[in-house]
Order: C-alpha cells, then sequence, then structure tokens
C-alpha cells in the first residue's frame, strides 16, 4: 500500500532507510567548481586535455595550448584512459544507458514521496531514481552496459533503447508498459 508502484508477490523483501537519496553530478560538479575559484583554484571548465605529465605537472590542451601548474586534478571520468593508458587492464570503460519515463498518472505521488531503489532484485542490476531535484525518474540497469575501448562510441541512442531498459524492471515495478519512456540519455563510465 505504501509503494503501490510495486507488483505485490514479486518480491521476497526490502529494505528502506529515510537518510541517502539521489546525487544529482551536474549540480555536484558546478558546486564543486564554485568552491573550487572561491578557494583560489583556476578552473578550466569545457577544455579537453589531450597529454598529462603528472610528474611535471604539465597540460596540452586540445588546441594546442600547454599549461603548467603546480597540482593537476584530472576528472576525466570514462576518458581517463585516453590520457592514462596504461591503467588499461585496472579500468575498464562501459556504454550504457538510462530511461527517463513519466510514471502513470496515479502512481506520479507515490514516485514523489519513494526512496531511490538502490537495486531492484533478481538478476536485473537495476536501480530507481524517483524525480527529484528538478530531474525526471530514470531507469538503468547493469544489463545494458557494454565493454568498449572509446568513450565516444555509440553515444547516440537507438530506437527502442528506452523501452528495452524499462522493462527490464517488470518485475517488481507493475504496470511497467504504462511508462512513458520520455527521454534516453547515453553514459560513458569506468
Amino acid at each position: 500500500k505504501r509503494w503501490p508502484f510495486l507488483e505485490a508477490g514479486s518480491f521476497r523483501y526490502a529494505y528502506f532507510s529515510t537518510e541517502g537519496g539521489a546525487l544529482h553530478c551536474r549540480k555536484i560538479a558546478s558546486g564543486l567548481a564554485k568552491w573550487l575559484r572561491a578557494n583560489g583554484a583556476n578552473v578550466y571548465e569545457n577544455s579537453k586535455v589531450v597529454e598529462v605529465d603528472a610528474e611535471a605537472g604539465h597540460i596540452v590542451l586540445e588546441s594546442g595550448e600547454t599549461m603548467q601548474a603546480d597540482r593537476i586534478v584530472v576528472a576525466a571520468g570514462a576518458w581517463v584512459l585516453k590520457l592514462f593508458p596504461e591503467l588499461d587492464g585496472e579500468l575498464k570503460t562501459y556504454r550504457t544507458a538510462l530511461a527517463y519515463v513519466e510514471p502513470p498518472a496515479d502512481l506520479k505521488a507515490a514516485w514523489q514521496a519513494a526512496p531511490v531503489v538502490l537495486d531492484v532484485g533478481g538478476a536485473i542490476d537495476g536501480y530507481v531514481i524517483p524525480p527529484s531535484g528538478g530531474a525526471g525518474m530514470k531507469f538503468g540497469s547493469g544489463l545494458h552496459r557494454v565493454p568498449t575501448s572509446d568513450a565516444d562510441w555509440n553515444r547516440q541512442p537507438v530506437a527502442g533503447e528506452g523501452e528495452a531498459i524499462r522493462n527490464l524492471f517488470s518485475p517488481p515495478i507493475a504496470r511497467i508498459a504504462e511508462y512513458r519512456v520520455t527521454e534516453v540519455v547515453t553514459c560513458a563510465y569506468t
């Protein structure tokens, strides 16, 4: 009754905690950039680095410009192997996607009050993030990831990809076909 979007009898147990919640990466990144600037750091957003000499504190930008620094913080995400190929073997890059969905009208209020679902159980390796922080509701699944050697590979969603991701969640999510896919976002991560 508390969460009518769950299909009764499709799971054995659930754990609920009032602590925690969704992390919103754009808000975190912009907040970090603001904090760094306020504390005297030079932040160069949207500056693609193509070479790093960590020992010498030297970088080369895609434009050919070079920079020297006392310290370099690399926040390259899935592109880190392009800068440090020697980490291949320790780190692997994956392409995945997540589906933003609009829940059925009669379940919207329940989802607004719902916690993040870290793992829906079973073989799905899936998570659900209810609408929060101005972002829509999303489904993501580890079953949908594909290993790649290039973080820029296959970054456009393909037809039906959002529905394929969404459909992995039934059960335990009831009435899954009624969740309208509004957007599909691809991601690359290590």
